[in-house]
């Protein structure tokens, strides 16, 4: 019932996502696909991290408005604590799939969940029952089973050194990092100090011939030791997503429209597009500027983004992309 209601939530995103990206397919305008994507994304996420926290944290409460059964609720938490986790590889491959078919791409949604179903299947199978070596989890295993079939489904993999149920210690988390390493074509360095963890994993990656990239700090900074001595190392020096790009042949920004193609702006689009052009700003930083009620500035904020002429960027920073 729990996965029904998100399910229910975030299919009225997906249609929502289908019906305003394919209008903008049938125009071959692409420039607002990623835009709408991005909104129905964020939303969707935001739905599954509000049932996850409340399956989380308080799974009997949760169970208890749908039964009374104390047997079921102590089997229910157990696995409700687990297969909360898959609400976000849920929400994800949902949008992007709906995405994906208002583009006329359906062969990869089916292939996708033809393949997560199989995994769903022989996982449970396995963990359940104890079949071919692994333990006879139960309940938990079900959980486990479903939560590895939303991460395959969302395109992701599974990948251990160590058998289900092994606890976790200081010894296996550098480990963890040396196959996040080596899975990655390149690793980046934002900010640590020389024994922090992710010099262990930029050594790793050292070791591993993976191109290194390390954004420079004031000396004074204990915090930026770590990445200053990586580039005396001779690593990459990262100031911005250009940096990456350029050193890997990629497209900085392929959905960025040109100048020309801009449609008209006046009043406060205008006003607000010309104050992202040159520096990133929050949402309440924007409010302040704008003098703009926080209703009127989130419409005119998701229009803007819809028609690909800003973007949010991490931390919930906006920047115009014209």
């Amino acid at each position: 019932q729990i996965q029904f209601l998100l399910q229910m939530i975030v299919g009225g995103a997906c249609e929502a996502v289908v019906i305003l990206a394919s209008r903008a397919w049938g125009r071959r305008d692409l420039a607002p696909v990623p835009s709408v994507t991005g909104v129905g994304l964020r939303f969707s996420l935001g739905v599954a991290a509000a049932i996850f926290a409340v399956s989380f944290f308080a799974p009997v409460w949760t169970l208890t408005l749908f039964t009374n059964d104390a047997a079921v609720i102590a089997s229910g938490a157990e696995y409700l604590k687990l297969v909360c986790f898959s609400s976000f590889f849920y929400a994800a491959s949902a949008v992007l799939l709906a995405a994906l078919r208002s583009v006329e791409t359906v062969r990869i949604g089916f292939t996708v969940s033809v393949f997560s179903l199989v995994v769903n299947v022989a996982l449970n199978w396995v963990l359940i029952f104890g079949r071919l070596g692994a333990p006879a989890m139960g309940v938990r295993g079900a959980a486990v089973a479903t939560l590895a079939a939303r991460i395959v489904d969302e395109g992701g993999a599974l990948l251990a050194e160590y058998p289900p149920g092994y606890p976790p210690a200081d010894h296996t988390f550098p480990r963890r990092n040396r196959i996040i390493s080596g899975l990655s074509d390149g690793v980046l360095m934002g900010e640590g100090t020389l024994r922090s963890g992710a010099m262990i994993t930029m050594r790793y990656a050292r070791d591993q011939r993976r191109p290194r990239f390390a954004v420079p700090g004031s000396v004074y900074a204990a915090s930026y030791e770590g990445t200053n001595h990586l580039l005396l190392e001779g690593a990459q020096i990262c100031l911005g997503a250009r940096q990456i790009t350029d050193y890997y042949g990629w497209r900085a920004a392929p959905f960025e429209k040109a100048a020309g193609d801009m449609p008209e702006l006046d009043g406060p689009s205008l006003k607000l597009v010309e104050m992202l052009k040159y520096e990133e700003k929050s949402f309440d930083e924007l409010a302040n500027a704008m003098k703009m009620d926080v209703s009127s500035l989130n419409s005119l904020l998701t229009i803007l983004e819809m028609q690909g002429i800003i973007r949010q960027a991490a931390g919930k920073m906006y920047r115009a992309i014209v």
